[in-house]
């Protein structure tokens, strides 16, 4: 018993070893976004820490923890560990040469190899956005092309990528490009009903509107991108859509109202992080360095300086020059000569060349005013002139954006009106497909109606012919016996009575007269039925009718019979043997023919019965409704009964009555 237990014991601990061992279940990511941060095992989630993007101790601990992973041969892995690195990077807007050369080291080694293409080309989008931080515009573009033209990328990947590529096609100043990107990016969200993507999108594409001076598409779009947020109480998108639409009120109708609420509403958003990203602490610090500066209140103005500079500094890239830029207006509201004038102007001049005119007015207003606390009046004048020049620019960009708004107004006008049209011709076409409908179905029932009323036509006329057809029936069964009788009574009767009155006088009975008897007998016997029928069979008592007509009435009738005997059942012969007998009577009674041919032609599956002749015939349709087509009616009866149809045709030439009996309809 104890050595049962222990080997009891024994497979129980052997099986739960077998089960801490099997393979960890498959990641399964979403169709779209991919394998995201909460499918993930916990110790890769702790690596996606975004606040530490200032953390140099958290960025080298996670690099060592991909090497060790890529040391180990776990791909897998050291590529989750590496997304996780870069979208920390990516969410500050911090550029990082050494985690750049390591993602396009594994990207490139493990394209087309790796089983996990689709998170791999989740790279693309990560080193295109590295050299967008750091200003490198033509190979942003190469790699978030790359992003989006590659077959295994995600759809959520394509998008995120089209987003930053019409960031930089914004920076190149080539804003249709940028605007029709950031459109597609907007469809798609709403496609997939993404609300918070869909309004980071619309707040996007507002960006662009404002850059070309579209203030009103610029509006429109933000207010929808703040409703989008508010709606998913999405703080980060809130706070990013107030700044966009601070920008439009500073760069369309400055509203001092407008903006210091947007600002306060900004900073109590701002409030609820803990520890805030770069990117929402860049925009809050520039919203407030312009509410300050716009009311020349340097206290507060230098407070936010100081914090725009660490943020600053810490993104690197053109992040540094925006201070500079800021740090120049604090020093001409404060009365102090610029910093670093030699990269001012060369900021200024290249806002200028990038039709970045608001910031290139705004510098080139910095370094005329230094010049002027420099008393060098030359500088002045010539600071004067690109000035003007700018504003020229500023109006004919103003006008452009006027326009485009007039051109995107007329063209919803249009295609509203087109939609009009479109709803009226398919009203149109709808109210003709339920006319050409209501027809059909009028059409339908009446055809129904009518076959029903043809149906119960024939039904009627079929009861009727019947019930014509048994009454005469029973009419000529009355005459058949009256006749019977009659025959009976004139001549059986006569003659027995002329035997009786015979032997009562002692007169000699002779054979002739016994012969006449029996004659008289025979034929009332033989109209009867045919005498001897299923001995000599259908042809010979063809014949003998043929032959008895010939005689008693002089109508020539010739008899075509090739018939084997007995093909067809005796009672199936019989009723050919009474048509031919009836339309052989009709012939004689009516027809007023010389001659008639009576033919019964054997057939591989049918007997075919003619009987014709040259009289001069009658109207079928006339007879068939009158009270006098008992014979016909009886014909047709019988050919039902054997599975045929009979066919008359008469016209003043002489009459065709046919029929064909299926051989085996009897079987």
């Amino acid at each position: 018993m104890n050595h049962r237990i222990s080997f009891l014991l024994i497979i129980i601990i052997i099986l739960q070893a077998i089960a801490c061992h099997k393979s960890p279940p498959k990641i399964q990511g979403d169709a779209h976004k991919g394998i995201t941060k909460d499918l993930l095992p916990a110790h890769f989630q702790e690596l996606y820490q975004v606040n530490k993007g200032d953390d140099t101790a958290y960025l080298a601990s996670h690099l060592k923890i991909y090497t060790n992973y890529l040391n180990q041969g776990q791909k897998d892995s050291a590529l989750f560990c590496l997304i996780a690195l870069h979208e920390v990077l990516d969410q500050n807007f911090i550029y990082d040469s050494n985690a750049l050369l390591i993602a396009k080291s594994f990207l490139s080694s493990e394209l087309n190899q790796n089983t996990n293409q689709n998170e791999l080309l989740k790279l693309s989008y990560y080193i295109a956005s590295q050299y967008l931080s750091n200003d490198n515009f033509d190979s942003a573009i190469v790699w978030f092309k790359h992003g989006i033209e590659n077959t295994a990328s995600l759809p959520r990947t394509k998008a995120k990528c089209r987003n930053l590529l019409s960031t930089t096609y914004a920076h190149l100043n080539k804003m249709d490009t940028s605007i029709l990107l950031m459109q597609e990016n907007c469809t798609y969200y709403q496609s997939l009903n993404d609300t918070i993507n869909y309004g980071i999108s619309c707040a996007n594409l507002g960006m662009k509107f404002r850059y070309i001076y579209a203030f009103e598409l610029a509006k429109k779009h933000t207010d929808e991108a703040l409703k989008m947020a508010v709606l998913k109480k999405d703080t980060f998108t809130q706070v990013m859509v107030l700044h966009s639409q601070g920008l439009i009120i500073i760069n369309d109708k400055y509203d001092s109202l407008a903006f210091s609420q947007n600002v306060y509403r900004m900073n109590a958003l701002m409030s609820n992080f803990s520890r805030p990203n770069f990117t929402l602490l860049y925009v809050q610090a520039e919203a407030n360095l312009q509410l300050y500066g716009k009311r020349k209140q340097l206290d507060s103005m230098s407070i936010w300086l100081d914090r725009f500079k660490e943020v600053c500094f810490k993104r690197g890239g053109a992040s540094i020059s925006d201070y500079y830029s800021h740090k120049n207006r604090y020093n001409y509201i404060a009365g102090l000569p610029i910093e670093d004038k030699s990269n001012l102007q060369l900021y200024a001049h290249e806002q200028y060349l990038d039709e970045s005119y608001k910031g290139a007015y705004a510098d080139y207003t910095l370094l005329q005013n230094d010049a002027k606390l420099q008393k060098n009046w030359r500088l002045v004048s010539a600071y004067q002139d690109t000035i003007e020049l700018i504003n020229e620019k500023l109006f004919e960009a103003s006008n452009k954006g006027k326009l485009y708004e007039l051109e995107i107004k007329y063209q919803t006008k249009i295609k509203d009106q087109n939609i009009q049209l479109k709803d009226k011709e398919i009203e149109a076409r709808n109210r003709n497909i339920i006319l050409l409908l209501s027809l059909l179905i009028i059409l339908t029932l009446s055809f129904f109606v009518y076959f029903i009323w043809q149906k119960n036509k024939v039904v009627s006329e079929k009861r009727k012919n019947e019930t014509l057809f048994t009454q005469k029936l029973m009419e000529n069964t009355e005459d058949e016996r009256m006749r019977i009788a009659q025959d009976l009574h004139d001549s059986i009767g006569h003659e027995l009575l002329s035997v009786k009155n015979t032997l009562s006088n002692k007169i000699q009975l002779t054979e002739d007269k016994i012969d006449h008897i029996l004659t008289e007998v025979r034929e009332i016997s033989r109209n009867l039925f045919p005498v001897m029928f299923e001995d000599v069979g259908l042809k010979h008592s063809l014949e003998q009718l043929a032959d008895s007509f010939q005689k008693k009435t002089g109508l020539y009738i010739n008899t075509e019979i090739n018939y084997s005997y007995q093909k067809l059942p005796v009672k199936y012969e019989l009723n050919i043997y009474r048509i031919a007998q009836e339309a052989l009577s009709n012939t004689v009674k009516y027809a007023q023919a010389k001659s008639a041919i009576l033919s019964v032609i054997e057939k591989p599956n049918y007997v075919f019965v003619e009987i014709k002749d040259n009289g001069i015939g009658f109207d079928v349709i006339e007879m068939l409704k009158s009270n006098k087509s008992f014979g016909l009616l009886s014909m047709n009866q019988r050919c039902k009964s054997m599975g045929s149809k009979i066919a008359i045709n008469a016209n003043n030439k002489g009459t065709i009555i046919s029929f064909e009996i299926p051989i085996n309809s009897y079987v």
